[in-house]
């Protein structure tokens, strides 16, 4: 064979000598694709980056990533957690063709969705929910700059509140999942909740099962708030959120340095390397640690060097204790990390040599790390359209809903089929939840969307009352034929709203047709818990009926000053009896 010949057949035979490599940078264009990142100046490196990095991950997972964007193809990717993805990840397709393409039931609170009336490009330019600058568009944008497809998609399936437990169990989530993901991101603990560790690994193992199973990384968020102050106050809350790191505000001062307190590092040590570092190890995914890398920074002295104080120069990164400063350097810092971790993998890929590239492979782990990664569940979700609430009120089963409400509605979604939980629209295959069938209400409204402490409106539908004595009766189906027996119980989730200021105690019972135990659950935190509302979920066994009624009454004793309860979504489940291979 000529020379040319074997140079020529060794060039087609190898295709990682031809194929695309994403920035190693952080100077070149494509590591800062988006134009609001234009005139960031990083105060980090991509040793600091480095430091991030807890596992890298499989080389294989990375390898069949990368070969799919060489041969063209488009990717998926889909990110869950809290608010740090709901709020901060952003959203990334150059077409929402491509998203309604993927016949899923998209989050009504970030994506744009086409009215009955206009027409999905007038919506797309006049109503985009979608902020620009999150962190993991970014990412996307900077793959979507090496191997451009305009297929190429980010699904953000965050929900401000949420731990890793409410979204793996009771949010329905394979209505909103792709059939086929490419690169997950899982949040793991920005807010914490019993058994998330398990959570994440049921998730993952479930991804990884899959014919064709994604990149995986844990992100695994700092917490910027562990210490107080001598006031008892929380040592970042006040002093980032209200006064954004202040020299002269007197909830800045004497504090902690940021990242210095025993606490932080239990924090670090018991949760992050703890819980969630073993479940990266054992199945050989990746994770992103944002602590090891805010850390030094604020361990170091480049505070002074931009002439700030510690907790000023920590508002550049974050606004309060675990979200992002996305106008200053957070969502920019927050992309960097998993950038570099992406061109990491890619780097270690082209370390090998084509035999061992080949000769890379994964097994997925035969037996769980806890036995409740192998539970798989057949689920019923309810949820609630504007139809229906509007129905509820022609019937008179609730007052009309309030004008903040319908104007503000009308205002962010002309046009739009609004539904509350995850939901489809018109033009979405997708079938949408079906609606609460309510027998009786007493004292209970329903709430799109509510005020903040700074008079934005967010939202955050569901049933809300503030009386004692209300009750809610309403109808499921709780009925399962050819997953369980007839005379097996299975599990409804109600998923409510667990606040600060005067929330009370609801009792679920089964009045009609059904039976189950009767449950009280108080919504309040407590006097020694956080100043947030956060999602829960409690759990219920109930007989099978087609119409099984559900009462929710809030009762006279409360644990606060006051009785005010909000019940987010609700499903039920089944246990499926064989595990899918």
């Amino acid at each position: 064979m000529r020379s040319w010949h074997v140079a020529l057949f060794f060039l087609l035979a190898v295709p990682s000598l031809q194929a695309a490599s994403l920035p190693t940078s952080l100077t070149e264009p494509r590591w800062n694709p988006l134009p609001v990142w234009k005139d960031k100046s990083r105060v980090w490196d991509r040793d600091l980056l480095d430091k991030g990095i807890l596992n890298l991950g499989s080389l294989a997972s990375f390898k069949r990533f990368f070969d799919k964007l060489d041969r063209g193809e488009r990717v998926v990717a889909v990110a869950y957690g809290s608010s740090f993805i709901h709020d901060f990840a952003g959203c990334f397709q150059t077409s929402l063709q491509a998203l309604w393409d993927l016949n899923i039931v998209p989050n009504p609170m970030l994506y744009p969705q086409q009215g009955a009336d206009v027409s999905l490009e007038a919506f797309a330019t006049t109503a985009p929910r979608c902020a620009s600058g999150g962190f993991l568009e970014g990412v996307m944008a900077s793959i979507n700059a090496t191997w451009p497809n305009y297929k190429h998609i980010f699904v953000n399936n965050g929900k401000g509140g949420a731990c890793l437990t409410f979204i793996v169990e009771a949010s329905c989530m394979s209505s909103f999942t792709p059939e086929k993901v490419d690169l997950l991101f899982i949040d793991t603990l920005t807010n914490q909740c019993h058994g998330m560790e398990k959570s994440a690994e049921k998730m993952v193992r479930q991804f990884l099962s899959a014919p064709d199973p994604p990149l995986v990384a844990l992100l695994s968020n700092a917490r910027t708030c562990l210490g107080t102050n001598e006031y008892g106050n929380q040592c970042a809350w006040e002093c980032l959120r209200e006064h954004k790191g202040s020299r002269t505000a007197w909830q800045c001062q004497n504090l902690t340095a940021p990242y210095t307190a025993p606490a932080d590092e239990e924090f670090n040590n018991d949760l992050v390397k703890g819980l969630f570092q073993p479940v990266a190890k054992y199945y050989d995914i990746g994770h992103v640690n944002y602590y090891d890398m805010i850390k030094p920074i604020m361990l170091s002295d480049l505070n002074e060097k931009h002439g700030m104080a510690k907790f000023e120069f920590l508002y550049r990164f974050y606004t309060d204790w675990v979200h992002f400063n996305k106008p200053d350097l957070g969502t920019v810092w927050g992309a960097d990390a998993v950038l570099n971790w992406l061109v990491r993998g890619q780097e270690a890929l082209a370390a090998l040599s084509p035999e061992q590239r080949a000769a890379l492979s994964y097994t997925l782990p035969s037996t769980a790390m806890d036995a409740s990664a192998n539970e798989h569940y057949v689920t019923r979700c309810y949820g609630l359209t504007l139809k229906a609430a509007v129905e509820y009120v022609k019937k008179g089963v609730v007052a009309s809903l309030d004008k903040v409400t319908m104007d503000h509605f009308h205002q962010a979604n002309p046009g739009d089929d609004f539904e509350f939980i995850q939901m489809s629209v018109t033009h979405n295959p997708a079938q949408a939840l079906p609606p609460f069938d309510v027998i009786q209400n007493k004292g209970w409204r329903l709430q799109m969307y509510y005020m903040t402490a700074r008079g934005a409106h967010k939202l955050k539908p569901g049933w809300l009352t503030d009386e004692a004595g209300s009750i809610l009766d309403f109808t499921i189906n709780s009925s399962f034929n050819g997953v369980t027996a007839p005379g097996e119980q299975v599990e409804t989730l109600y998923t409510y709203t667990k606040s600060y200021d005067g929330w009370g105690i609801a009792q679920f019972s089964c009045i009609a047709n059904c039976v189950c135990e009767s449950r009280d659950v108080d919504a309040h935190v407590g006097a020694d818990g956080a100043k947030t509302s956060l999602t829960h979920v409690v759990k219920i066994r109930v007989s099978q009926h087609e119409r099984c009624v559900i009462r929710m009454e809030v009762l006279q004793r409360t644990s606060s000053s006051g009785h005010k309860f909000k019940l987010a979504s609700m499903m039920v489940r089944a246990l499926k009896k064989t595990v899918p291979t």
